[in-house]
């Protein structure tokens, strides 16, 4: 009896400094992330058009959803998600679906590019929608990014020189109440069927965007990305990158 005390003692004291070893997650707190704007609007009992108080209610309403009762939201959360769902077997229903809603949500397309060799091919980036393909010319669209944790689509670009590779920047870094972060640069080698991080990531809870993707036409290695802390350049497809230059840097010819 005496060992197996033992060893349950010995099990018990392990698994405590286990979790006194790990880091404590990092959590977004949504009533921080509204107080200067509530803030702001709290100044006035009413306020006229034009002034963006409805689309602050409604951009208040959404995110409160999507946190506990104190405000707190885990930073990691829905990319970790995202990858226990890669994990997990997938199966396929037979039901058709309908979509019913809502209609009344305002939205905003930020990228639009066409496949190189064949024009009948685009893609379009929306910054709370994700990335949608059209393959007739733009007569019919569907989504390729559902299941990214992460569809606040701010930039897309097309490797000139094999198509199949794709980069994606994540957020919407135009200080906009309704903006969405991101959670940086992604990389597909597949024609956007799936999709993979890059050596430019930030969790979301930094509250960063990708503005810009320059894929250079000589070699497709060298990728220049434009975020609103600064110039990244990589010359390894993305593996890594290297700050060129600091900044709030919106455009990248």
């Amino acid at each position: 009896m005496k060992p197996l005390l033992l060893a349950l003692f010995l099990l018990l004291a392990l698994a405590v400094l286990t979790l006194a070893a790990e880091e404590p997650q990092q959590t977004i707190n949504v009533n921080d992330q509204l107080a200067q704007w509530r803030a702001y609007y709290g100044q006035k009992s009413e306020w006229p058009k034009a002034h963006g108080w409805k689309p602050f209610k409604r951009y208040e309403w959404d995110a409160i959803q999507r946190g506990w009762p104190d405000g707190n939201i885990p930073a990691s959360g829905l990319w970790e998600a995202y990858l226990q769902r890669q994990r997990m077997p997938h199966s396929s229903l037979d039901e058709p679906w309908v979509n019913i809603g809502p209609f009344n949500h305002s939205g905003r397309t930020r990228v639009i590019r066409f496949h190189p060799d064949n024009p009948s091919i685009m893609f379009a980036g929306a910054v709370g929608g994700g990335l949608w393909k059209s393959t007739d010319a733009g007569n019919n669209w569907f989504p390729i990014t559902e299941s990214l944790p992460n569809i606040a689509i701010g930039c897309f670009e097309i490797d000139p020189s094999d198509p199949l590779i794709m980069y994606l920047g994540t957020g919407e870094g135009y200080y906009n109440g309704d903006g969405i972060a991101g959670i940086g640069l992604l990389k597909s080698t597949d024609g956007g069927n799936s999709w993979n991080t890059t050596g430019l990531a930030y969790p979301y809870s930094q509250g960063e965007a990708v503005l810009r993707i320059n894929i250079d036409p000589r070699d497709g290695q060298i990728v220049l990305a434009s975020t609103n802390d600064g110039l990244y350049r990589s010359t390894n497809g993305g593996t890594s990158f290297t700050m060129v230059r600091s900044g709030d840097i919106k455009e990248l010819k």
